[in-house]
C-alpha cells in the first residue's frame, strides 16, 4: 500500500473522486497526458459505472456483481491509472457488450472507435510516450 502510494500516487478514495480526478487530468492537464492519463481513465471509468445497471438487467446476477465489484475496485482511489486495462480484464464487461451491440451501425462505430484509438496509442508508443 505504502509503495502504490509513494509511486503512483494510489490510496483509497470513494469512487467519483478518482473519476472527478481523472477529468480534471484530461480536460485541464498537461498536454503529453491529458489522452492518457486523463480522458482514456475519465471516459472508461464513466462508461464503466453508467453500464452497472444494464449489466443487473441483462447479465446473471453473479456477473453483475462480479462487474459492479471490479469496476468499484479499479475506481476507488484518488488517482485512476490503467482503467482501460483493468475493463478489458472483467468478462462481464464483454459479455454486456454483446448482448447490446447488435445494430450492424452500432458495430460499425464501436470497430471504427476501436481502430482509431489503437492507432493513437501506436503512434504514442512509437515516439516513446506512455500509452498503457
Amino acid at each position: 500500500s505504502l509503495i502504490l502510494k509513494n509511486h503512483w500516487f494510489k490510496n483509497f478514495q470513494l469512487p467519483w473522486n478518482g473519476i472527478i480526478q481523472s477529468w480534471k487530468i484530461g480536460l485541464l492537464g498537461h498536454e503529453e497526458y491529458n489522452i492518457t492519463v486523463g480522458l482514456s481513465e475519465a471516459v472508461v471509468a464513466t462508461i464503466g459505472w453508467i453500464l452497472v445497471p444494464l449489466a443487473f438487467l441483462k447479465l446473471r446476477i453473479s456477473y453483475a456483481v462480479f462487474y459492479i465489484l471490479g469496476i468499484l475496485m479499479f475506481t476507488s482511489t484518488g488517482f485512476i491509472l490503467s482503467g482501460p486495462r483493468y475493463l478489458l480484464s472483467l468478462t462481464p464487461f464483454f459479455i454486456l457488450l454483446g448482448k447490446e451491440l447488435k445494430s450492424k451501425s452500432i458495430i460499425l462505430i464501436w470497430s471504427l472507435i476501436s481502430i482509431t484509438l489503437l492507432i493513437i496509442l501506436i503512434y504514442l508508443y512509437s515516439i516513446g510516450h506512455w500509452a498503457f
